[in-house]
């Protein structure tokens, strides 16, 4: 290890046993194998702070030859989302003013035409009784609209495999398993 042959390691041993006696000679052979661990604690942890600091010389200089193009995300989704920048326009206080002003002049022309003949006609199709007995069995949180048209497919709708037929076959007879009443009361 340090160049010794074996009479010098020899000679240094006897030198040893006889200045420190035999006694104390486990307490000294502790010390000095605590004082090389600590040495190679020392030197691990010199040799690692060597590596980090050589791999980041290496990454700085890899990041000057390469010159990575930057990301720019922002400008990429707002390239995406917004090619010909309109919404990013409207959010200008020249646009807003635009808009409230042709919003003035919508409600103007609104205001003077008579309703369409078509909002009428819906008008007359939720008055009808048959319709309103419809929308008095539908659900309350469904629109009136969504529960007509729901109340109108109701006949065609099919009814799913998990839900036993209305007639069964048992002992080889048929057998009402629902009938139209009982269907009857469920509505």
């Amino acid at each position: 290890m340090f160049g010794l042959s074996w009479s010098e390691l020899v000679i240094i041993a006897i030198v040893t046993l006889v200045l420190v006696g035999p006694q104390d000679i486990p307490k000294v052979i502790k010390a000095i194998s605590q004082a090389f661990n600590m040495a190679q604690k020392m030197g691990a942890e010199f040799r690692a702070h060597f590596n980090e600091l050589a791999r980041e010389v290496d990454i700085q200089e890899l990041s000057k030859h390469l010159e990575v193009p930057k990301l720019d995300l922002e400008r990429r989704i707002e390239d995406a989302v917004d090619p010909d920048k309109t919404i990013r326009d409207s959010f200008s206080p020249t646009s807003q003013q635009n808009r409230f002003e042709s919003k003035s002049q919508i409600s103007e022309v609104v205001s003077s035409e008579q309703t369409p003949p078509v909002i009428e006609r819906r008008k007359e199709i939720w008055e009808e009784e048959a319709n309103q007995h419809l929308l008095a069995q539908a659900p309350s949180l469904l629109p009136p609209r969504t529960a007509l048209r729901l109340a109108e497919e109701r006949k065609e709708w099919l009814r799913p495999a998990i839900i036993p037929p209305m007639a069964a076959l048992h002992d080889g007879m048929r057998a009402v398993v629902v009938s139209e009443k009982s269907l009857e009361r469920e509505e």
